[in-house]
């Protein structure tokens, strides 16, 4: 595609425009001749990654100002090139949004989950989060919650050629704050929660919310969580329609809601439609995701009835309470990994009334370290023992990690995750639950210089088979004559 269709704005700058572009990228290591290089960065880092850059045969180059004294012409301006490399990928890929709803939800969380269930509940959905990206009978493994522009328009593309009308997408903080979503109009935005996350990126919650809050200026309509702080200020300030678990204040009202570890029912009522609803996954929160994913569905034009009825025959969500069978005792395993998402599942496992709970944990490296000692105590609040490990700790030393995170008898550190496992499944005995917190549906782990394949389930099976090994060999006296115990 010529430079003159992927740039239009920026024609007068430049004699390039006849330029053929074969590739868009804002990573100075992914350049090859032919691309066209968006840098947003500044000062002296830019210079390296713009040298980078040229260095392998990059067409042309998109750059702040500062960037552009006493450069060759081949250095085009920009305002915001991370804005800029975000309508250029959709001019690139032909624009594939057009002709097809599109649905965003952000929040701390909820996200992947209220995303998940709407996906399951419209008819020829895409979706595009975290677990994964999946349409028609495809999934394609996600690296990140919302995809950078170079990969979500080549999505978007496959999307609607295999028939999707609606694509539902998760909406992270770090997107909208780097425009990865500049240019894209949603006919629909929910919002889930606020609490505390990414504030080693955002500084502040104040500056926190108003990120989550700028997606609403690129939607058609927005759905707000009554029962949340910010999501009250968004409904009476912006205009958002409203759900809630709580309050018949809202849009959309739940009443008669049960719970037990199978699953949950309620009434939803809203729009002058009413709704019996029955899933598969347990706890007030999933209820909240329920709600938001019916009410958004009604909001597209579903009825509530039918959409319950799709609804009803969703088996769950990966990595989010999943529940698995250890003999004499249980194990769940969660997504959770913020203080606020830890206390909802520790509240859930505790109402399962197990005879001790167990927990294992950690906290992601390089990320916020002020929510690290909240975490810890939420975990201690509940856990009977608890063993603190390695989440995905990146290039951040397990020193630091530990020493972030309050000293406790009940406390264990292993580093090494899969012998956390073993060990906090040691402890367990009947009527117990063991509770993995942190990972759910990943199969990595993050390390300084690479990622390992990491599978609780896998380790979670690996410790039943020793387990069992064990018992197959036990001795036990019965009427004063020794035995070998055999199942």
């Amino acid at each position: 595609m010529r430079l003159s269709q992927i740039l239009n704005e920026y024609q007068e700058q430049c004699s390039l425009f006849d330029l053929e572009i074969t590739h868009l990228t804002q990573d100075s290591r992914e350049v090859r001749p032919g691309s066209l290089f968006f840098c947003g960065k500044q000062g002296e880092v830019a210079q390296r990654y713009i040298g980078e850059a040229e260095k392998r045969g990059a067409a042309a180059i998109v750059c702040t100002q500062d960037q552009k004294k006493g450069a060759d012409r081949s250095r085009i301006v920009s305002q915001n090139p991370r804005r800029a490399y975000s309508l250029a990928c959709s001019r690139f890929w032909g624009e594939p949004q057009n002709g097809m709803t599109l649905v965003a939800v952000t929040g701390t969380n909820g996200k992947s989950s209220t995303a998940w269930l709407l996906q399951h509940i419209l008819p020829d959905c895409g979706l595009i989060g975290t677990i994964c990206s999946r349409f028609a009978d495809q999934e394609v493994p996600s690296c990140y919650t919302t995809p950078d522009a170079g990969q979500l328009y080549p999505l978007l593309a496959q999307m609607k050629k295999a028939g999707c009308r609606t694509v539902v997408m998760e909406a992270s903080s770090q997107a909208l704050a780097q425009e990865r979503l500049a240019g894209l109009n949603f006919r629909l935005g929910i919002f889930t929660n606020l609490s505390r996350d990414h504030l080693d990126q955002h500084g502040n919650m104040e500056t926190y919310f108003q990120v989550k809050r700028s997606l609403f200026a690129q939607c058609d309509m927005g759905l707000a969580n009554w029962d949340d702080d910010h999501g009250r200020l968004l409904c009476r300030e912006d205009g958002l329609k409203s759900y809630s678990l709580f309050n018949n204040q809202a849009d959309y009202t739940v009443y008669q809601k049960k719970s037990d570890e199978n699953g949950s029912c309620f009434c939803l009522v809203g729009n002058r439609e009413i709704a019996r609803v029955r899933f598969a996954m347990p706890g007030e929160f999933f209820a909240s995701n329920a709600a938001a994913a019916l009410a958004a569905a009604n909001l597209l034009g579903q009825p509530l009835e039918a959409a319950a009825e799709r609804l009803r025959n969703c088996p769950g969500v990966p990595g989010r309470v999943q529940i698995m069978d250890c003999g004499s005792f249980r194990a769940m395993i969660d997504y959770a990994h913020t203080s606020d998402g830890m206390k909802k599942i520790l509240r859930l496992a505790q109402s399962m009334k197990p005879k001790h709970l167990y927990v294992v944990f950690g906290c992601a490296g390089e990320r916020d370290r002020g929510d690290r000692p909240l975490m810890t105590r939420t975990v201690l609040r509940y856990a009977d023992r608890a063993v603190f490990t390695a989440d995905n700790p990146r290039g951040e030393s397990w020193e630091q990690l530990c020493g972030d995170i309050p000293q406790d008898p009940k406390l264990l550190r292993v580093f090494d995750r899969k012998e956390a496992i073993a060990e906090a499944f040691s402890w367990c005995g009947k009527g117990d639950l063991l509770l993995l917190l942190g990972k759910g549906h990943e199969r990595y782990q993050a390390l300084s210089e690479k990622s390992i394949y990491l599978n609780e389930e896998e380790v979670l099976r690996d410790c039943l088979k020793s387990s069992y090994h064990i018992e197959k060999t036990k001795k036990i006296f019965y009427n004063d004559t020794q035995k070998w115990y055999i199942d």
